[in-house]
C-alpha cells in the first residue's frame, strides 16, 4: 500500500496548488470521525436510526473511573488517531483562509477534534496534542508564551474531573515503569513491550511474520517479527525523516509559503511516531494507512523545499557573483543560469 501510495501523493503534489485540497481533504475525514464519535458519545439512540453502522455506542468505563467513547461506528476510538494526526493541519487552515468566518468556523472545528480526542480516553493521545501545541509554539519561537501556558496549564490541571485526572496520573506511573493495578490495559501493553524486546535480543533473525502477535509498538514487532536488523531500518528511517523535517521547519530558511504545511506536517509527523511506539498500527491497514500518508507527504515536502531552496541558493550565488565583477570593474564574460 506505501508504493502506490507514493505514486498517487506524488502525482498530485506535482503542482504546489495540490496541498491545500490535499490536507484539507484529510483535515474533513479527521472531522468527520470526532463528530460522529461525539454523536454516540452524547446520544446513545443514534443506533436505532443507524442499525447495522453503529453497534454498541455506550460509554465504557475504565479503572480510573473515566467515561470512554466507543467509536462503534469506525469499529473502535483507536479511529481518533486520525484525528490527532489532522488537528495539526488546523494550523494550516487558519493561515490559509484568514476570512473572519472561515476562522470562526476552524476554531469550531478543532475543538470538535479535540473533544473527540478526550471522550476516546487515549492517554497517548492526550499527551500527543499537548505535544503538539507547545511544537507549535517553538516553531513560531514563542518561548515566553509556552512557559505561561504551562503554568495556566499547571494550575488547571486541578480544574479537570477527578476522572480525567486520576486517567493522566495512571498514565504517568505506567510510563515511570510501575503502573497501577487497576490499569490493565496498560499492564498489559507494558509486559507486551519488554516481553517484545526481550525476544528480539533472544531471536535476532526474527520469529516470523505475525510471531509477535499484536505488541502494541511496531518498532518492536518489526524487530521481533523480521530481526534486529528490520527494526533498526525501520526506526531509523523514521528518525531520519523526523529530523530532517524538524531541522528545516526550525530553521524556517528560504522556505516562504512552504513553511505553512511544513509546520503542520512535522507536528503530525511526531504523533505519527508516537502512534507507531504505543499501538499496533501495522496489523490494520485502517490505521496505519493514516501514517503512511503523512510520511509519504514529509518526504515529498522535503524533496520539494530542499530543491526549492537549491534553486534560490544558486540564484543568489550568481547575483553576489555578478556584483562583485561589477565592483571590481571586470566585464563578466559568462554567467551561470544566464
Amino acid at each position: 500500500m506505501l508504493i502506490p501510495l507514493f505514486v498517487v501523493a506524488a502525482t498530485v503534489l506535482v503542482d504546489k496548488s495540490g496541498w491545500r485540497p490535499l490536507l484539507l481533504t484529510f483535515y474533513c475525514v479527521g472531522i468527520w470521525i470526532a463528530v460522529m464519535g461525539l454523536l454516540e458519545y452524547s446520544y446513545p439512540p443514534i443506533k436505532t436510526f443507524l442499525p447495522g453502522f453503529v453497534s454498541d455506542p455506550i460509554p465504557y468505563e475504565t479503572g480510573e473511573g473515566f467515561q470512554r467513547a466507543t467509536f462503534s461506528f469506525w469499529g473502535s476510538a483507536d479511529a481518533v488517531y486520525l484525528c490527532v494526526l489532522a488537528l495539526p493541519i488546523g494550523t494550516a487552515v487558519w493561515a490559509w483562509w484568514s476570512g473572519s468566518w472561515a476562522r470562526v468556523l476552524n476554531v469550531a472545528l478543532m475543538a470538535t477534534l479535540l473533544a473527540g480526542v478526550y471522550i476516546s480516553g487515549h492517554r497517548n493521545a492526550w499527551f500527543m496534542i499537548t505535544l503538539q501545541f507547545f511544537g507549535f509554539l517553538a516553531v513560531k519561537k514563542q518561548y515566553l508564551l509556552g512557559l505561561i501556558f504551562l503554568v495556566v496549564l499547571i494550575f488547571a490541571f486541578q480544574l479537570l474531573p477527578n476522572a480525567t485526572r486520576e486517567r493522566i496520573y495512571s498514565g504517568v506511573e505506567l510510563v515511570s515503569g510501575t503502573p497501577l493495578k487497576s490499569d490493565t490495559s496498560g499492564t498489559k501493553r507494558w509486559g507486551r513491550a519488554t516481553t517484545s524486546l526481550a525476544n528480539s535480543f533472544e531471536a535476532p533473525l526474527g520469529k516470523g511474520w505475525a510471531g509477535a502477535g499484536w505488541v502494541h509498538n511496531d518498532f518492536l514487532q518489526v524487530s521481533e517479527n523480521l530481526g534486529l536488523a528490520a527494526g533498526v531500518l525501520f526506526i531509523g528511517a523514521f528518525i531520519f525523516s523526523l529530523q530532517r523535517l524538524w531541522r528545516r521547519v526550525y530553521s524556517r530558511s528560504k522556505l516562504g509559503a512552504q513553511l505553512i504545511p511544513g509546520t503542520a506536517l512535522a507536528l503530525s509527523f511526531t504523533s505519527a511516531g508516537i502512534i507507531l511506539a504505543t499501538e499496533a498500527a501495522l496489523e490494520l491497514p485502517q490505521l496505519i494507512l493514516p501514517i503512511w500518508f503523512i510520511w509519504v507527504t514529509v518526504e515529498i515536502w522535503l524533496r520539494q523545499t530542499h530543491m526549492k531552496r537549491a534553486t534560490i541558493d544558486d540564484t543568489s550565488s550568481d547575483l553576489s557573483a555578478f556584483a562583485n565583477l561589477q565592483l571590481c570593474g571586470d566585464r563578466p564574460r559568462y554567467i551561470r543560469g544566464s
